[in-house]
């Protein structure tokens, strides 16, 4: 496993963390989403 697999996994936990333990208000769910979404495209391109 490499560390771009690495991140993809964490993005994937990272998810399930903000969604079920650690939702403290919409903009907050914002800003972690769209930090997911950045690795996981930057991912994507690479």
């Amino acid at each position: 496993m490499d560390i771009d697999d690495m991140i993809c996994v964490a993005g994937s936990e990272m998810k399930k963390f903000h969604f079920f333990a650690n939702c403290i208000g919409p903009d907050e769910c914002m800003k972690s989403l769209q930090w997911i979404a950045t690795i996981e495209s930057n991912h994507k391109q690479n």
